[in-house]
């Protein structure tokens, strides 16, 4: 059992503390710490934006963000909104996607540095590229 010396700490914390929300509220920030500033105002994170931009596969977009494929699919499709930590999540990896995947998944961060770099190769086509198989040519006009 605690002593009743700790008990009168933590109560005398926790008093302070409501004391500094109740400020905080009433807009005198005063004997605040810090106040940080979040931007609520964005809604929306278009993960499988996120998730191209970086050069990752679903399966390991998934695996990062700690959940099935199958929930993964459902942001990017739309039938499931992304909320929460997970939408803060996203716009981290959006804003600096070497940080999060160092902290969470360093094995895949040297991996989506080269695929990021091959796609930058990709857009700039030469202009002697052949068409991909498959593909249509442009027919020539009459």
């Amino acid at each position: 059992m605690e002593s009743a010396q700790t008990m009168t700490k933590f109560g005398d914390d926790l008093i302070a503390a409501l004391g500094q929300a109740l400020s905080h509220v009433r807009g005198d920030d005063s004997g605040v710490g810090a106040v940080h500033e979040v931007d609520r105002a964005r809604k929306t994170v278009d993960a499988k934006a996120v998730r191209q931009r970086i050069g990752l596969k679903q399966a390991q977009m998934a695996r990062i963000m700690d959940m099935s494929l199958s929930g993964y699919r459902k942001w990017e499709q739309h039938t499931r909104s992304v909320s929460g930590p997970a939408r803060t999540m996203l716009v981290m990896m959006e804003r600096e996607p070497q940080a999060v995947l160092r902290a969470l998944a360093p094995d895949m961060e040297l991996r989506a540095k080269r695929a990021s770099s091959s796609s930058r190769r990709l857009a700039r086509k030469s202009p002697n590229a052949k068409p991909r198989r498959g593909a249509s040519a442009a027919k020539p006009a009459r």
